[in-house]
This record gives structure tokens, C-alpha cells and sequence, in this order.
């Protein structure tokens, strides 16, 4: 039976559905599928995102990490008897290196997912030299979105070797939890933050510098100006809480409101539990690489 392997740094909650459902489809054509996974480390220990795969296809393996920024995950036994390895774009990946040497002798089928051009400010001009070189080091590549295949095609990747994910999330469950909401519920909710009435904004993600936090608040502070009564709510955590939370005792009490970590694991099961359903693409040509 062909045998598929994916590598990622940590398992985010938000993938679960994905593999389970990448699983469930490639076990009906044949296919065996393999996710290899580690603990979180660093700034994902203060998130709090992580989450477990069943251990039918889910093997989590204990990441030895370099300086805080590069991750070696023994996995030389997964990957010797996999049909097809699909590793991350990042350059924290050690392993990556080797698996580039297998690709190029022609002894492994080696897939990249990523998103393309490295959108980390604080990154050397030899870490995006290193990510742009991977873009040709390896037999596929499968892209977030839609949106980054003029970058890959631009820098060498053929286009038929190219797959639009297109990374994004089904709505209905969390159109239907909306739904099942009644508006005393809303009021007591806000009344326990704090919140007026009025137009509320919500960020939910991770607080670091690539998500651009102080350009959100600023724009709410611009947006407050023609709507008086606006809030911004914030759901995440990161290196930036510490930065959000002195905003709110310095200057912003009445317009931001943030939620307590603990509410995140709440949010977490919600989002966790919706159904990816826009990655029939990624799922059929796994199966085609592999088969």
C-alpha cells in the first residue's frame, strides 16, 4: 500500500479536521497516511493552538530544536518507507536538506506546502536566498493559496507541478453555532466584558509583530473617530499580549477588550471541530503523487 508522509513542526488545532478527513479519503483509495508531528515550542507554548492526532495515522515525535529556530525530528525510518514525504517551506525544518538530496537523486518524492515568499520581516536576506532556492529543490509543490502561484512559477516552480490548496475553512458548522446564539445570550456577554453597545470588531490569532498589531489598533482608533461607539475585541495571545495589554490600561479601556487564554481553548474547539471541505485538490493529488 503506498504510504504518504507529512511533516509539521507542531499540530495546530485548526488542521485536525484536515488530516482526518485527508485520512479518511485516502484510506478508501488505497492510500496510507502518515502525519509526524512535536511539541510546540516557543511562542506556541504562550498560544496555546496545538492539538493531537489520532494515533491510527498521527505520530508525534520529539522535536530537538537548534538555537530556538531550527527543529530536528528523527524521522529517518518514516521517511524510509514513504512513497511520497510532504514537508513544510520553512527553513527550521533540518531535515529538509536531506530530503532535497533524496529528491534530487531520484530516491524519494518530496512535496513542499507552504506559502511562498517568507513574510517574516525580522528574516535574513540568506534565509529568503535559502527559501527561494527550496522552490526548485523538490518534485511538488502545494500552495495555501491561489494567490502565490505567480510567485512560484516566477521563480522556477512549472506549473504543472503546482497545487492551490486553497487554505480556508468550510463556515457552516460556525455559521450555524452563530445562528443558535440569542441576543440575551449577547448582551450578558457583553456586559460581562465591559462592551457597549454598539459596532464590535474581533481579531482572533496569534499577538506577534507579522500580524501587525499596532496597525490594527491604530486603524480601530481611526475607525472609533467616525463611529464613536466602535470596540475592538482581541482573542489571542502571544509576544504581543504584553504590548495590547498597555495599550488598554494606557490609552484604550473603553475600546478594547481582551479575553483571558482560557477562553481560547473554548474558541479552539469550535474552530477545530469545522469541516475543511476546500481541500479536495490538496487530497486528489496527494493521491496521485502517491499512487
Amino acid at each position: 500500500m503506498p504510504r504518504v508522509l507529512i511533516i509539521q513542526a507542531q499540530m495546530k488545532h485548526y488542521r485536525i479536521p484536515l488530516f482526518i478527513r485527508l485520512h479518511e479519503i485516502l484510506q478508501q483509495d488505497g492510500i496510507e497516511l502518515r502525519v509526524a508531528y512535536s511539541a510546540p515550542h516557543g511562542v506556541h507554548n504562550i498560544v496555546r493552538d496545538d492539538g493531537e492526532l489520532p494515533p491510527e495515522f498521527g505520530r508525534k515525535v520529539t522535536g530537538h530544536w537548534l538555537a530556538g529556530k531550527i527543529i530536528y525530528q528523527p524521522l529517518w525510518s518514516e521517511i524510509a518507507h514513504a512513497d511520497l514525504v510532504i514537508t513544510g517551506h520553512e527553513n527550521k525544518y533540518l531535515m529538509n536538506s536531506w530530503l532535497f538530496l533524496l529528491s534530487a537523486l531520484q530516491l524519494k518524492t518530496v512535496a513542499l506546502w507552504g506559502l511562498g515568499p517568507c513574510m517574516e520581516e525580522d528574516q535574513s536576506r540568506f534565509s529568503h536566498w535559502l527559501r527561494e532556492k527550496a522552490l526548485t529543490a523538490t518534485d511538488w509543490y502545494f500552495g495555501y493559496t491561489s494567490g502565490i502561484v505567480p510567485y512560484l512559477t516566477q521563480h522556477g516552480v512549472a506549473a504543472d507541478r503546482i497545487t492551490a490548496v486553497q487554505n480556508a475553512v468550510d463556515t457552516t458548522d460556525l455559521r450555524k453555532n452563530l445562528e443558535s446564539i440569542r441576543a440575551d445570550d449577547i448582551a450578558q456577554e457583553k456586559s460581562r466584558l465591559g462592551i457597549a453597545n454598539g459596532p464590535v470588531g474581533i481579531y482572533c490569532g496569534i499577538l506577534e509583530p507579522t500580524k501587525h498589531v499596532p496597525f490594527l489598533v491604530e486603524a480601530s482608533r481611526l475607525i472609533r473617530q467616525k463611529v464613536p461607539d466602535f470596540q475592538l475585541l482581541i482573542v489571542g495571545s502571544g509576544p504581543d499580549r504584553k504590548w495590547v495589554e498597555d495599550e488598554v490600561d494606557a490609552a484604550t479601556r473603553d475600546m478594547l477588550a481582551m479575553l483571558e487564554p482560557a477562553i481560547i481553548g473554548i474558541l479552539g474547539v469550535t474552530i477545530g471541530g469545522i469541516v475543511i471541505s476546500l481541500y479536495m485538490p490538496l487530497f486528489s493529488m496527494i493521491a496521485k503523487l502517491a499512487g
